[in-house]
């Protein structure tokens, strides 16, 4: 396991709000990052999603930058965490990148605070009738567990659970984009299905 990333204090930019990145939005400002969520979406049509996040928007650990990404809250970032399927190629993330921003992804990041072996599944067909299998086997061993990922259950939901202590295990679907910005996340056991 990589070492966590310390957020406290930091200025986090969260690009896409999506599940995984509403679940890393939370995530940072409960650690003390000041957080600022991007998306093309405007506030209506992410009205019911940032429900959820209404104390943090209260509590001023929480911004929105809403309507079309635009460079400036990426560059004033310390770190950007980019929602899978965001490309990294675009004019603004390209912006933050060349002024020294760092761009990391949820899965990346949330790695970092897992002490569990994780079991990574990626490839083109069937990641998710393995990732379920393995699921319901490491639940199946007793020991706690979590399953999720590109499965629809964003990897930071399971920090500061029982399957991401030493005694647990974690199972994650990967895909392509989500493995785009991976750079230190270990699994234990791995598998590329269906090349």
């Amino acid at each position: 396991m990589a070492s966590p990333v310390e957020l406290r204090g930091r200025r986090v930019a969260v690009v896409g709000l999506g599940k995984s990145g509403l679940a890393v939005a939370r995530f940072c400002a409960e650690r003390g990052a000041q957080v600022v969520g991007c998306d093309d979406r405007d506030e209506a049509a992410l009205a019911s999603a940032l429900l959820p996040l209404q104390g943090d928007l209260a509590a001023g650990r929480l911004q929105l930058a809403l309507g079309e990404l635009r460079p400036e809250p990426l560059v004033a970032a310390d770190l950007i965490v980019l929602s899978p399927g965001v490309p990294p190629s675009r004019a603004p993330i390209v912006a933050a990148q060349a002024a020294g921003v760092s761009i990391t992804g949820e899965i990346e990041l949330a790695s970092r605070f897992i002490a569990a072996p994780i079991v990574g599944i990626t490839g083109t067909n069937g990641k998710s009738t393995v990732t379920n299998l393995c699921g319901a086997i490491a639940e199946a061993s007793g020991r706690p567990s979590f399953c999720g990922g590109n499965l629809g259950t964003p990897l930071c939901t399971a920090i500061d659970t029982a399957a991401a202590t030493a005694a647990g295990i974690v199972v994650v679907e990967l895909s392509s984009y989500q493995l785009e910005t991976a750079q230190t996340l270990t699994c234990t056991a791995a598998t590329v299905l269906n090349l």
